[in-house]
């Protein structure tokens, strides 16, 4: 869970990038077909707005405690595991479950028993990933032949 979390608030970076790479390439032919698209994505803006934005800003890279106030209030948990541990465990490794079944009400902004709008999520969020990543390596391809760069196919590497 702590992963979807950390890649969802680095998602949240990511597009604010993009917007910000906008007043240094807008027109940039390249820029305006690959990572442009991204932004004008209406299923990556509803994922922004009603996912990334409030587990970044409430629970991941920004603890708020009233939003985790407002999320205990409404959380229909009437039992939950505060924090686990295995015995012997050092310091360091304690699983805070309460906060991050909370994050995720947060995130996912109903209850976590609604599995369409969990699962919905999840691919929303592998697709946003996967247009990232296609429309970057585009740009950046194109970004080097532009400096200069000659882009060749490395040499395979013998397997074993």
């Amino acid at each position: 869970m702590n992963a979807h979390f950390f890649v969802s608030g680095i998602l949240y970076e990511t597009l604010k990038l993009i917007r910000a790479m906008s007043g240094v390439f807008t027109g940039d032919q390249s820029y305006e077909t690959s990572l442009r698209l991204v932004l004008r994505d209406a299923s990556g803006q509803a994922l922004e707005q009603i996912h990334l934005k409030s587990v970044r800003h409430g629970g991941v890279f920004h603890f708020l405690p009233e939003r985790f106030a407002e999320a205990i209030a409404k959380t229909p948990m009437t039992e939950c595991v505060f924090a686990s541990a295995s015995v012997g465990e050092k310091r360091g490794s304690i699983h805070y479950d309460f906060a991050d079944l909370l994050t995720a009400e947060m995130m996912v902004g109903k209850r976590l028993d609604d599995e369409g709008v969990v699962t919905k999520m999840f691919e929303k969020t592998l697709d946003l990933v996967q247009k990232i990543i296609g429309h970057s390596e585009n740009f950046i391809a194109d970004q080097l032949h532009v400096w200069g760069f000659q882009i060749r196919p490395s040499p395979s590497i013998p397997s074993e």
